[in-house]
């Protein structure tokens, strides 16, 4: 994949999620999903043509972290306190960074919608006992038949416990 549209892509996917602009975010992550399967460089969904919710955990941390890691500490599988549990990927605020703490979440064949309603009921945010701050959750669905993938976003306020 050429680096320049590939940088190209994941900025505009990091810009479209800083606005909660969902259908730019879809876009752009499905751009750069199709950039990996068509350089034969898809590593993250494997030979074998299965899809499994560890590899597009990996496809959506690749897409993200180039613009992310300044600001943002990324976490892969991060418990939830208190509960047996995990948040699928959790972009955390640096110190001293003013951005949202992000818990995205991952469903396969069903709905954006369902992976933030999960979020929201599931208490995600207590995976961060001392964060206080804005939290934006952002529920993902790959659909296998078409290959894409679909976004929904909130955005809430998480109170430190301690």
């Amino acid at each position: 994949m050429d680096n320049e549209v590939r940088n190209d892509t994941v900025k505009k996917l990091v810009e479209a999620t800083k606005k909660l602009d969902r259908k730019a975010a879809e876009d752009a992550l499905n751009r750069f999903y199709s950039m990996c399967v068509t350089d034969g460089r898809d590593r993250e969904s494997g030979d074998d043509g299965e899809i499994s919710e560890s590899k597009l955990v990996r496809i959506i941390y690749d897409a993200y972290y180039p613009f992310m890691h300044f600001s943002y500490s990324p976490v892969v599988r991060m418990p939830i306190v208190f509960r047996d549990d995990f948040v699928d990927l959790v972009f955390i605020p640096k110190p001293m960074e003013r951005v949202p703490l992000i818990l995205i979440e991952i469903e396969i064949d069903k709905s954006a919608n369902e992976a933030l309603t999960k979020m929201k009921e599931g208490n995600y945010e207590g995976c961060l006992l001392n964060f206080d701050g804005v939290v934006t959750y952002l529920g993902v669905n790959f659909d296998t038949a078409d290959k894409k993938f679909t976004f929904e976003f909130s955005v809430g306020r998480k109170i430190s416990l301690f």
